[in-house]
C-alpha cells in the first residue's frame, strides 16, 4: 500500500502501523523530492528511505529512523543519493566496499 502525503512532523506522529508495512511517499510540498519514502513497519518503527531505478533494478537507501533523522536532514541525502546515481554511482555498493575495505585493513593491522 502506497500513499502521497506532503511529509510534516505532525502527519508522521499520527501515523498509525499496520499488520503489514506501509509506504508513504513524499509528495504535494516545494520541497518534496521524487523517490524518498517513509516506511512504516508494524512494530511502529518508521523509516525514511530513498527508491529509485538503476539499470533496470530498484535501488533502495536506508537513511534513517523518524524521529532521529529530520524531514529536512531526509530530503537533503535524498538529493544527494539523486545526484550519486545519475553519476553510476551506487550508494549500497560504495558502503559495501567501504566496509570491505575496513575489515581488509582491519586483518592486515
Amino acid at each position: 500500500m502506497v500513499k502521497e502525503i506532503s511529509f510534516t512532523k505532525r502527519c508522521f506522529e499520527q501515523l498509525e502501523p499496520f499488520e503489514k508495512r506501509y509506504i508513504i511517499q513524499d509528495a504535494n510540498h516545494r520541497d518534496s523530492v521524487k523517490g524518498l519514502v517513509l516506511e512504516i513497519m508494524p512494530s511502529g518503527s518508521k523509516f525514511f528511505r530513498f527508491r529509485r531505478k538503476r539499470l533496470g533494478r530498484d535501488v533502495s537507501v536506508t537513511f534513517g529512523e523518524f524521529p532521529n533523522l529530520t524531514i529536512e536532514n531526509a530530503r537533503k541525502l535524498a538529493k544527494q543519493t539523486a545526484v550519486e546515481l545519475s553519476k553510476g554511482v551506487n550508494p549500497n555498493e560504495a558502503k559495501r566496499e567501504q566496509k570491505r575495505e575496513a575489515e581488509l585493513e582491519r586483518e592486515l593491522s
